[in-house]
């Protein structure tokens, strides 16, 4: 008799700062050279991505899964306001044993639909050079590279309108 693996569930919820450590763990794992960002953004979660009142609004969301050990937060993306046209994608990161699920995917519809349902327009995200996998999701995804140099590639994604 053949053992099926199990099932795993996730669903995407806004952040909570209960997530915050799991959050600094997930960024962290993408890479040691990352953890000046935890001063900045991931230290501030609730300035950066929810400190407008009026307009456009950025957010932060995790994909968590549900385990016998409760809910774990396998995975992140922030949309942090630039101006009432422009938002930009940042900190997407998938926890290591989550990944080629869809998750990333699902995260970027996610944040995608927010976008457009706050006005903004287009979505702007940079990422190293040496993260092939991310730059290859982001391509086929319908993010076009604007600009790169040795280390950092710049996209932009327009976001398609509604038809009515």
């Amino acid at each position: 008799m053949e053992v099926q693996p199990m099932q795993r569930t996730f669903s995407i919820r806004q952040y909570q700062p209960a997530d915050h450590d799991r959050v600094v763990e997930l960024f962290v794992q993408l890479d040691k050279y990352i953890e000046d960002s935890i001063a900045d953004d991931l230290a501030n979660v609730d300035k950066v991505y929810f400190n407008r009142t009026e307009g456009p609004k950025g957010n932060f969301w995790v994909i968590t899964e549900q385990t016998e050990g409760g809910e774990v937060v396998q995975g992140m993306v922030g949309l942090e306001y630039k101006s009432d046209q422009d938002a930009e994608l940042r900190r997407m990161s998938i926890s290591k044993d989550a990944r080629r699920q869809g998750l990333a995917k699902r995260l970027l519809d996610h944040l995608v639909a927010h976008a457009r349902e706050q006005g903004f327009e287009k979505v702007v995200l940079t990422t190293g050079q040496h993260m092939p996998q991310a730059n290859t999701m982001y391509s086929v995804y319908g993010f076009k590279k604007v600009k790169e140099d040795p280390i950092v590639v710049w996209y932009e994604y327009v976001i398609p309108k509604l038809s009515q």
